[in-house]
Protein backbone atom coordinates (compact mmCIF):
# COMPACT_ATOMS: atom_id res chain seq x y z
CA UNK A 1 0.00 0.00 0.00
CA UNK A 2 1.25 3.48 -0.85
CA UNK A 3 0.14 6.79 0.69
CA UNK A 4 0.98 10.31 -0.54
CA UNK A 5 -0.21 13.87 -0.11
CA UNK A 6 0.27 17.22 -1.78
CA UNK A 7 2.46 19.89 -0.14
CA UNK A 8 -0.38 21.33 1.97
CA UNK A 9 -1.88 17.89 2.74
CA UNK A 10 -5.19 19.06 1.25
CA UNK A 11 -5.36 16.14 -1.18
CA UNK A 12 -4.30 12.62 -0.22
CA UNK A 13 -3.60 9.66 -2.49
CA UNK A 14 -3.91 6.01 -1.44
CA UNK A 15 -3.02 3.14 -3.82
CA UNK A 16 -3.81 -0.59 -3.78
CA UNK A 17 -2.51 -2.53 -6.86
CA UNK A 18 -3.93 -0.74 -9.90
CA UNK A 19 -6.50 1.36 -8.07
CA UNK A 20 -5.99 4.74 -6.44
CA UNK A 21 -8.19 6.85 -4.24
CA UNK A 22 -7.91 10.64 -4.04
CA UNK A 23 -9.28 12.16 -0.84
CA UNK A 24 -9.92 15.88 -0.29
CA UNK A 25 -9.35 16.78 3.36
CA UNK A 26 -11.07 20.11 2.73
CA UNK A 27 -14.24 18.73 1.11
CA UNK A 28 -14.17 15.31 2.88
CA UNK A 29 -14.83 13.39 -0.37
CA UNK A 30 -12.91 10.68 -2.19
CA UNK A 31 -12.56 9.76 -5.86
CA UNK A 32 -11.44 6.34 -7.15
CA UNK A 33 -8.99 6.36 -10.10
CA UNK A 34 -7.47 3.49 -12.08
CA UNK A 35 -3.69 3.81 -11.96
CA UNK A 36 -0.38 2.28 -10.86
CA UNK A 37 1.88 5.22 -9.98
CA UNK A 38 1.20 8.81 -8.97
CA UNK A 39 2.76 11.96 -7.58
CA UNK A 40 1.86 15.54 -6.71
CA UNK A 41 3.76 18.45 -8.28
CA UNK A 42 3.62 22.18 -7.60
CA UNK A 43 3.82 24.01 -10.95
CA UNK A 44 3.97 27.75 -11.62
CA UNK A 45 2.67 28.62 -15.09
CA UNK A 46 3.90 31.70 -16.89
CA UNK A 47 1.58 34.65 -16.23
CA UNK A 48 -0.02 33.03 -13.17
CA UNK A 49 1.19 34.51 -9.87
CA UNK A 50 0.07 31.43 -7.90
CA UNK A 51 1.44 27.88 -8.27
CA UNK A 52 -0.94 25.09 -9.29
CA UNK A 53 -1.03 21.64 -7.67
CA UNK A 54 -0.84 18.91 -10.31
CA UNK A 55 -1.70 15.27 -9.75
CA UNK A 56 0.18 13.07 -12.23
CA UNK A 57 -0.57 9.37 -12.61
CA UNK A 58 0.09 6.48 -14.97
CA UNK A 59 -1.92 3.44 -15.96
CA UNK A 60 -0.35 0.16 -17.00
CA UNK A 61 -1.98 -1.19 -20.17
Amino acid sequence: MNYRGDKERDILDNRVVGAMQLYSTERKVSQPIEGHAACFVSFKAEGNPHPSNLFCFSVRT
